[in-house]
């Protein structure tokens, strides 16, 4: 998390935002006031700030570019192996570590992933979670314990737990995870109520949201113009490219399923450049 205080009372004491897949984080600030910037990995448990920097004033909109130097006592690198449901390396996959109440996502290419996860105090034990983003098959968790600055969870099996429900999206070269066992909501709407008729599909994961509008219902491929519309985690797109579109391949009936992949290019507030892509089964509830 990112958190900006001001260095004068002036009604604005602090702002604060979570980073995306890229490290980006963007909001308003007050104009012409010195602040400080203070990194935390975790706003809960960190007592004190991971890196600070002073920034500002500003009288008009800025881009900057930073580099934090956290300590290498805060970061933990996670790898491990992971197989599918025929003992082979898992060739596209998701491995979901749960840390300190947080969840990171690592891709899982040719069998193997590694991640380094941030953290304000020691860690005891992670939880990992492997999915096979192809067979929609996955673990149940795993505790491993840790100890050190480096952990390995051996090979892990993505099978035994089937996924009905699910987005699994690449967002700029990093896969997520969203599926019913590990979401709070998820599901695609049909609005007729006005026109056009839109569906929209939602998938909140808790530390993971993805959304999209696209103007059609049915099975077929369309394209998104206007009245369309992405939300990924905090970004919400300011501008959708002719390029971006979503097919249905499946499109039941309130109660069951609408399921097919979508390929969107946005960009975002601060006028950077993004493409996701995905593949979408969940249940229709309107």
């Amino acid at each position: 998390m990112v958190l900006l205080e001001t260095s004068v009372t002036s009604g604005y004491g602090f702002a604060a935002d979570f980073t995306d897949s890229l490290g980006n984080v963007s909001g308003f600030v007050p104009a012409s006031e010195a602040m400080t910037m203070n990194i935390y990995s975790d706003p809960i448990s960190c007592s004190s700030a991971q890196f600070s920097q002073p920034i500002g004033p500003f009288v008009q909109d800025a881009s900057l570019q930073i580099v934090a130097s956290i300590s290498a006592s805060d970061l933990l690198s996670v790898s491990g192996t992971a197989n599918d449901c025929n003992n082979q390396p898992l060739a596209n996959g998701t491995a979901i570590i749960s840390a300190n109440n947080y969840v990171y996502y690592a891709n899982i290419v040719n069998g193997s992933f590694q991640i380094v996860v941030s953290h304000c105090v020691p860690l005891s034990q992670i939880e990992v979670t492997v999915v096979d983003n192809i067979g929609l098959q996955q673990s149940n968790p795993v505790s491993i314990a840790v100890a050190g600055n480096s952990v390995n969870t051996g090979t892990l099996s993505a099978c035994g737990v089937v996924v009905n429900s699910f987005v699994n999206y690449n967002l700029d070269g990093v896969n997520y995870v969203i599926s019913g066992s590990n979401n709070t909501l998820i599901n695609a709407i049909l609005n007729t109520s006005n026109p056009p008729t839109t569906t929209s599909v939602y998938a909140d994961g808790g530390t993971r949201y993805l959304s999209f509008t696209i103007t059609g219902y049915g099975i077929g491929s369309f394209n998104m113009g206007v009245f369309c519309g992405v939300r990924v985690d905090d970004m919400v797109d300011v501008n959708l490219t002719a390029a971006s579109s979503v097919t249905f391949t499946e499109y039941g009936d309130v109660g069951e399923y609408v399921g097919g992949d979508f390929s969107i290019y946005f960009v975002d507030i601060l006028g950077g450049n993004h493409h996701v892509t995905g593949t979408f089964r969940v249940i229709r509830t309107q």
